[in-house]
């Protein structure tokens, strides 16, 4: 059985391992060949955790000339010549810091090391210095370099909370990357990578031959793995899995999609790709159903450090999120940068389509990873308290719903403190918080659903092995007047035939304190 490796970033190791490797050389190919016609840089943005650095240091392999790892692989079967240059490789995630001195200081020393890895000696101390002076030397003996950047804007997106600071070190990264632009004939090839775009311009303005793949459709599957690169790698390992967890192969395929395959790149091509780190993890696991994968490495410090609660909750994520491109990619300021502009570069949402009309992108959550750990995040942020969040989980159940509806939920509220813009509070509120934490969980809350009557209920969650039907007030009405509305116009109807109980709840909500007063409930049989 050829291993899966999902920790390992470096092509050496995993290819000298005999790991399985998805090969993507084909991609590598076709643009160290266009770089032959003209010197030309490469940029890509991708989310965390999706191939970037195992790409980046599979092109270090490439121009080192290291023919003997890529036997059988697509450019082991071109022309390519395999000469070997020296290689700049710099990983600006070890460049990170909470001033503006650690982050130069870090990158100062990616740019010592590289230079010296690279073979090269200087005596210069500044990095922009450093690598002007390696750069004189190429050119002295009608040489060219290789130069591949990591994560290019890591040092950026640590410290978007603190806008100055970011700042600073956009200036500071614009004005070390200006010596690329200045000597672009002593460079054969130059990628860069990131998660974000929304530094490129800033940082990428003097190179006016930076060739920006992140949309373009021929590039739209180079990282992460479509469907047919699934099956044709991975066979025994899906197979074993799904006799694993006990389902049909079918079954088994359907749920991976469902879990971890949605991201699309280009709006010019329908190829969508399943997140690597997610299938690798889930492959390897011995867990007996579908879980949580990529979002268990951690969650990007843009994410954490940029979002708020109030920014989120104004986003509809049951409906397509629309947004142009020049506000997914190019705020003049840091702090114009938009909360949808945030998620899309994390990879929380991703492009379904365009509008032609209107010129704007259309926006989804991936998948069903993504969905959970978003509303999880939202959960977290809404929630303060770690144990209310657990105990409202572990008592979403037929068996537990006092605890719920007569405990959980009277802390949950008590916690969520809506800001002083807020002046009218509506049901829709209180109402939001509750799907939150239903999504957070994997259910899907239904809103308001209309039936055939033109009756409905504000929110409806199948839950397990419960359905909840909820009514919620903030007018004054008290919780035992909203369950008898629910009574009376017959909202729990419906469900009554699908084979669990059905739990029928009022809450009552104080207008001036803005807190949860009153909660009443019934269980109503299944009449299946």
């Amino acid at each position: 059985m050829v291993i899966i490796n999902e920790a390992c970033s470096e092509f050496a190791m995993l290819r000298e391992a005999q790991n399985l490797y998805v090969d993507k050389t084909d991609y590598f190919y076709e643009l160290i060949q266009s770089a032959i016609r003209a010197p030309r840089f490469f940029f890509l943005a991708r989310p965390r955790r999706f191939g970037k650095s195992l790409m980046i240091s599979t092109f270090k392999a490439i121009f080192q000339g290291k023919r003997e790892l890529f036997e059988g692989l697509a450019i082991s079967k071109t022309d390519y010549d395999w000469q070997p240059y020296p290689v700049l490789h710099l990983d600006l995630s070890m460049a990170t810091g909470e001033s503006l001195e650690s982050c130069l200081s870090g990158l100062n020393q990616q740019v010592k090391d590289a230079i010296s890895l690279a073979g090269f000696k200087v005596n210069q101390a500044l990095p922009r210095e450093m690598l002007a002076a390696v750069f004189a030397q190429l050119r002295e003996a009608g040489k060219q370099a290789v130069v591949l950047i990591d994560e290019y804007d890591a040092p950026i997106c640590h410290t978007l909370d603190r806008p100055e600071l970011c700042e600073a070190i956009r200036g500071e990264l614009a004005n070390f990357y200006s010596v690329l632009k200045a000597n672009q004939a002593a460079i054969r090839f130059a990628m860069i990578t990131g998660i974000s775009k929304f530094a490129s311009m800033a940082v990428f303005s003097g190179l006016n031959n930076i060739v920006d793949l992140t949309y373009d459709p021929d590039y739209a599957a180079m990282l992460g793995y479509t469907q047919a690169e699934l099956e044709a790698n991975f066979g025994e390992h899906l197979d074993r899995r799904a006799k694993e967890m006990g389902l049909s192969k079918a079954d088994f395929m359907a749920g991976l999609a469902h879990w971890f395959n949605g991201y699309r790149f280009s709006i010019a091509s329908e190829a969508s790709v399943y997140n690597p780190v997610a299938i690798a993890r889930t492959l390897t696991s011995r867990w007996p159903d579908f879980d949580a994968q990529w979002t268990t490495t951690g969650r990007s410090s843009m994410l954490s450090k940029f979002l708020r609660r109030d920014d989120l909750l104004k986003i509809d994520f049951q409906r397509p999120i629309t947004a142009s491109r020049s506000s997914l990619e190019t705020p003049s300021q840091i702090a114009a940068l938009s909360p949808v502009a945030v998620l899309y570069q994390t990879g929380y949402l991703t492009l379904a389509g365009y509008d032609r009309a209107s010129g704007n992108y259309i926006l989804r959550i991936p998948d069903e990873e993504v969905r959970r750990d978003l509303m999880a995040f939202l959960c977290e942020l809404t929630i303060a308290s770690d144990a209310t969040r657990e105990d409202a989980r572990a008592h979403v159940s037929i068996n537990s719903l006092d605890d719920l509806l007569n405990v959980d939920l009277y802390e949950m509220y008590a916690q969520c403190h809506y800001g002083p813009t807020e002046t009218r509070i509506q049901e829709y509120n209180y109402q939001r918080i509750l799907q939150i934490l239903f999504w957070s969980l994997g259910y899907d809350p239904i809103v308001e659903p209309v039936q055939s009557s033109g009756k409905h209920a504000d929110l409806v969650v199948k839950a397990g092995d419960v359905i909840f039907v909820f009514e919620l007030k903030s007018d004054g009405t008290t919780a035992e007047a909203a369950l008898q509305q629910i009574k009376d116009r017959g909202y729990a109807t419906p469900y009554l035939h699908d084979g669990r109980p059905v739990a029928i709840v009022g809450l009552a909500f104080h207008k001036g304190q803005r807190e949860l007063q009153g909660v009443a409930y019934e269980v109503l049989p299944s009449l299946a």
